[in-house]
């Protein structure tokens, strides 16, 4: 199977599946597919062993968050769901760093209920828990 030679990522609402721009007679146009992350199936992207349909399915759960609450509720169950999976502990690891990033918590209160939660799940030898400040320091 080929690879693509380039991907984008965009993140905009109504966009087309293509770019086009002209300037003095000249016209580049771009056309790439388009995946929707509200049009994808929440039973299959959890059924699936591809951990990027994984963190579709944490992108789709942010896409839907309002309110803080909402967040938390969302990343509970989406932590929840990667500690349970039969993947390497470096790769739920690496996970939970990028999904906690989409489903960040600006809360104070929900952030420390969070830890507790984290601290659980890596007690209970589900994921590596790694504190919040050795988080931050290894995204500087």
């Amino acid at each position: 199977m080929p690879f693509p030679d380039a991907l984008a990522l965009l993140c905009q609402v109504g966009l087309l599946p293509y770019y086009s721009y002209s300037f003095c007679g000249t016209e580049s146009i771009y056309r790439y597919n388009k995946m929707v992350l509200a049009d994808l199936d929440d039973d299959e992207l959890l059924s699936s062993d591809n951990p990027i349909d994984f963190v579709l399915y944490a992108g789709k759960q942010a896409a839907l968050s309002r309110t803080e609450l909402q967040k938390y509720h969302y990343l509970r169950v989406v932590t929840g769901l990667l500690a349970e999976r039969g993947w390497s502990m470096e790769e739920k690891r690496d996970l939970l760093l990028f999904i906690e990033r989409i489903l960040y918590l600006e809360d104070k209160s929900l952030s420390a209920q969070y830890k507790g939660y984290l601290q659980e799940l890596s007690e209970e030898g589900k994921i590596v828990y790694i504190p919040f400040y050795e988080r931050d320091e290894g995204l500087r």
